[in-house]
């Protein structure tokens, strides 16, 4: 993807956001290379997860997460993770992935 909308601009770049997930500094550092794009302020809940719980949580995914904080059972499915996330448009599967994912992290 070549073009990112300027509301979506906005909204990444507010200082008043936090992006929260699992390794979020990866896609804070994807935007700022692609699309000179800074979004200061970001918290990873990986680490998080970690502190609380020490000694159970080594290598925690988001799906581990969930299923221990909220008895949240997601599906990965690969065909989905490993599609192509950099379409102009996403499938019905991906954007289901993605809210559950956000969910999720919520």
């Amino acid at each position: 993807m070549n073009y990112l909308p300027q509301s979506l601009k906005n909204f990444l770049s507010d200082s008043a956001a936090i992006f929260v997930g699992l390794e979020v500094g990866d896609g804070v550092v994807k935007l700022r290379e692609e699309y000179r794009l800074n979004c200061s302020r970001h918290a990873d809940i990986k680490e998080l997860a970690k502190a609380r719980c020490p000694g159970r949580f080594c290598r925690p995914g988001l799906k581990d997460l969930a299923w221990e904080v909220a008895n949240l059972r997601m599906a990965n499915p690969k065909h989905v993770c490993m599609s192509n996330w950099e379409n102009r448009v996403l499938d019905v599967h991906q954007i289901e992935y993605a809210y559950i994912d956000a969910f999720a992290s919520f």
